[in-house]
């Protein structure tokens, strides 16, 4: 609404400019300056609510990495945070592949792909869960298959709850 009067009064002074150039520029002035400040209250009021979530609070369960389309990966879960002070908005993971030669021994003879981060983008209301489904792409290397692979968890943003 704000943006409408500031309009507004930007067109009065160009019409008034027509009139009287000094009055006009110097509303102009005093505009550009309430543009700014009005522009840096609203950039502090979103980022102002912003917190570390620990990552002691947010359970994973039933985290599956599936083969997705053209050579991703999709990861996908349930994210429940147990947070009742912040809803979930961002988490960073990381995630490393290793494909194996032999299945029956699975800590030798395999090449690791990764870590790499991932941000998963996902609002979990404070004290609830949901599912996730996301696409995920490794740079460099195809595996055959996926042998084995781990995530850690490695910060989760959210916003308080007021």
């Amino acid at each position: 609404m704000h943006w409408i009067i500031l309009g507004i009064i930007a067109a009065s002074l160009v019409f008034l400019a027509a009139y009287n150039p000094k009055i006009a520029f110097s509303g102009l002035f005093v505009l550009l300056f309430a543009a700014i400040i009005i522009l840096n209250l609203n950039i502090g009021e979103k980022h102002k609510n912003y917190v570390d979530i620990p990552i002691s609070k947010v359970v994973f369960d039933n985290v599956k990495l599936k083969n997705g389309y053209r050579g991703g990966y999709v990861i996908s879960g349930l994210m429940i945070n147990n947070s009742v002070s912040a809803d979930i908005l961002e988490v960073t993971l990381k995630v490393t592949l290793d494909d194996c030669l032999y299945e029956a021994d699975l800590s030798r003879d395999c090449l690791s792909i990764g870590p790499e981060r991932f941000f998963l983008t996902l609002k979990v209301p404070s004290g609830q869960s949901k599912k996730f489904s996301e696409s995920i792409h490794f740079s460099g290397s195809q595996l055959r298959e996926i042998s084995k692979w781990h995530y850690e968890i490695v910060k989760i943003r959210g916003q308080l709850v007021l």
